[in-house]
């Protein structure tokens, strides 16, 4: 079966370090061939009011190097038009369980992004190609290479059903499940004040965060592979499989390659 460049590149992401410079550089973190739909993590349309709080430990972002987060995104497959109040704070942390329905204080995290009068569209994505929905930060946050809290608020004067359904990482909902370990909380209601119902969990939310690292000098010298399958099969950009190679760039084993 032809695999498309985007599938190809799915599960892969990859940056040239550049000395001496602040890199942009995206980290999908989870894998989306193993994606599974919550409706729940990070928001919880079905109802007016939802907060909810989880963990990606050190050992989740273990390829992500420390630098200054402007934007996150999460993966979802759909869901309904709903104009929503949407707050985000995330705060470093050691962490690796979260145990207590006893959220987080605010205050001692860094608020990076609030929209009073967001326009959450539908969308439709797959198992294999989700769509994304993207929070551009009104505060960068400086990621010191540990583990990252996210607490994500929501408010609307309407419910949506179906609720947004987002793509969680079953195989790290299954390991943690397995280990009898909870990474998140969760509350929601039909009123800010009155978001009575609450759990803990095991959910792994799959997130794409753009970060600015500073790299160590000289020119391009390397292309890594920060999360992704093994492709034994070499393309063009244009999703083309080859068998012979001239000189340009291609996508080999899942990295891109100059030749």
């Amino acid at each position: 079966m032809k695999k498309t460049l985007l599938q190809t590149l799915l599960s892969t992401t990859m940056f040239f370090a550049v000395s001496g410079q602040m890199m942009a550089q995206e980290y999908t973190i989870g894998n989306t061939f193993a994606g599974y739909p919550l409706d729940s993590y990070p928001f919880y349309t079905y109802y007016e009011c939802s907060a909810s709080e989880f963990l990606y430990s050190q050992e989740d972002l273990e390829a992500m190097p420390a630098g200054t987060i402007s934007d996150l995104s999460f993966a979802f497959y759909g869901g309904s038009y709903l104009p929503t109040h949407i707050s985000i704070w995330l705060q470093n942390t050691d962490d690796t369980e979260i145990t207590s329905e006893d959220f987080t204080d605010a205050g001692t995290m860094t608020k990076v992004y609030e929209n009073l009068d967001l326009i959450m569209e539908a969308a439709e994505g797959s198992n294999r190609e989700p769509a994304w929905l993207k929070f551009e930060f009104g505060t960068p946050f400086e990621y010191t290479g540990g583990g990252i809290r996210v607490m994500v608020r929501s408010i609307s004067k309407y419910y949506g059903d179906p609720s947004y359904q987002f793509v969680n990482d079953l195989n790290k909902i299954t390991d943690m499940t397995a280990g009898y370990k909870t990474n998140a909380r969760l509350k929601y209601g039909y009123t800010e004040d009155g978001m009575a119902y609450t759990s803990v969990n095991a959910v792994f939310p799959i997130v794409r965060f753009t970060l600015d690292a500073q790299t160590d000098g000289g020119q391009p010298d390397g292309i890594q592979q920060v999360y992704g399958e093994n492709h034994s099969e070499t393309y063009d950009l244009q999703g083309r499989k080859l068998t012979q190679l001239q000189h340009g760039i291609y996508i080999s084993n899942g990295k891109k390659v100059i030749r």
